[in-house]
């Protein structure tokens, strides 16, 4: 390989194994789904619950067995603080714990990894930014699959716009392998291995995407992409107050009979995945 030529890493953020309290799947299945749907890197961020060191350490050992020139897979922890307030640190070797998020903050930059926002919207409400490395514009599990919540998107833009420095990322808060994996992080990096993609992060230097978006770490995009995640978020809130205002009878036939479509949104460039 020339000594210029970038690889084109895709990954997913914001990822569960078996190590949390509410996940089941090994890392060993995880890379094989990822591989499969053409994925380079997961980033792993598990909940700190009934984690012992031990347990930490043995994890940690796991990612580097299960990761090689094909697949990287990075160690990291899920801090829930006060507040609220849960950040996802990438990279991290050893367990810790944090009340402040702040404090959690700091300690995952001064181990050169990446802090991540995830989910701000689900237990603290929204009272103004925190500093860290990115914020999390779009979480699958609460979103849906196809676009983010515009209403945070377009406040952490015009933050971004009055000079505030974090990025902007999409999360799966994939807990199992039968959803969806809809949205994902893209980096150019010169070797695959965990030290590039959390430097390319830390740099900005990626796009967060799904099958129909490509956003900047910014935020910035086109303006057909704009115009078309405008027009999926208003499908999928139109669709679930559809759902939710129909016998369930009725529902039933509407989910089946629309399964076409949804399948369609759930497709990573003509492949099928993880639709069962």
């Amino acid at each position: 390989m020339h000594a210029n030529t970038l690889i084109r890493a895709r990954g997913i953020v914001h990822c569960h194994s078996q190590l949390s309290f509410d996940s089941q799947t090994t890392i060993s299945e995880l890379r094989d789904a990822l591989v499969g749907a053409g994925f380079s890197f997961v980033a792993l961020t598990e909940h700190v619950r009934d984690l012992t060191q031990a347990k930490y350490a043995s994890f940690v050992d796991e990612c580097k067995c299960y990761s090689d020139e094909r697949f990287v897979v990075i160690p990291g922890l899920e801090f829930r603080c006060e507040a609220g307030i849960e950040i996802a640190g990438l990279w991290l070797n050893e367990l810790v714990t944090f009340t402040h998020p702040e404090d959690a903050v700091r300690h995952v930059r001064e181990r050169n990894g990446y802090a991540i926002w995830v989910h701000p919207l689900k237990r603290s409400g929204w009272s103004g930014l925190l500093d860290c490395d990115a914020v999390e514009a779009f979480n699958c599990k609460m979103d849906g699959p196809v676009a983010p919540n515009l209403r945070l998107l377009n406040y952490l833009k015009r933050a971004r716009s009055e000079g505030k420095p974090f990025h902007i990322v999409f999360g799966l808060d994939l807990h199992n392998l039968n959803q969806p994996l809809s949205a994902w992080l893209e980096c150019n990096v010169s070797k695959l291995s965990a030290e590039n993609v959390i430097s390319a992060l830390r740099a900005g230097q990626f796009s967060a995407c799904t099958k129909h978006i490509r956003l900047e770490s910014d935020g910035t995009t086109t303006f057909p992409v704009h115009a078309r995640m405008y027009a999926l978020r208003a499908a999928y809130l139109a669709w679930n107050w559809l759902l939710g205002a129909v016998p369930i009878g009725i529902r039933k036939k509407l989910i089946s009979g629309t399964r076409g479509v949804v399948r369609q949104l759930h497709t990573k460039h003509g492949i099928e995945v993880n639709l069962r």
